[in-house]
């Protein structure tokens, strides 16, 4: 069952439970529930009065919330600062690699270059090479039957 009273801390409307008799299987009442004889642990904490939500007024908040507010601008001030200084690098490490690509293009085309002169410069040797060869089997004075 439930009972209103008057709490008399607060002076507000409070609901108390009262046992409840149920019945039993001799015909008898059962009490299944009992808040009378038991305080309730937070008792302490309901006993104060609840403020107001148009109170916060009067606490300055400002004031507390101010070194938060500090620490969260100066953690994006450095934040922004970390930024700028990665950007920085960021664009020294795109240039250097810029760098480093030109003159891989440079060096392979030295290298195909190179490479060119090096064959163009074996046919030579190859064609010399064969030409000595023919010119030694050619010499005078050896038969046309092949006996020297």
């Amino acid at each position: 069952m439930l009972q209103r009273t008057k709490n008399p801390l607060t002076g507000g409307e409070a609901v108390r439970i009262t046992p409840v008799e149920a019945a039993g299987a001799a015909g008898q009442g059962v009490n299944i529930m009992d808040t009378t004889q038991q305080q309730s642990p937070f008792s302490f904490f309901t006993a104060f009065p609840a403020m107001p939500l148009g109170t916060f007024g009067a606490v300055p908040f400002g004031a507390v919330m101010e070194p938060w507010r500090r620490a969260m601008t100066d953690g994006v001030e450095r934040m922004r600062a970390f930024y700028g200084e990665a950007a920085r690098l960021e664009g020294l490490s795109q240039a250097q690699a810029m760098t480093a690509v030109d003159e891989s293009a440079r060096l392979a085309r030295e290298f195909l270059a190179y490479q060119t002169q090096l064959q163009a410069a074996w046919r030579q040797r190859s064609l010399e090479a064969c030409k000595g060869m023919a010119d030694a089997f050619a010499a005078p004075g050896a038969a046309a039957t092949g006996t020297p």
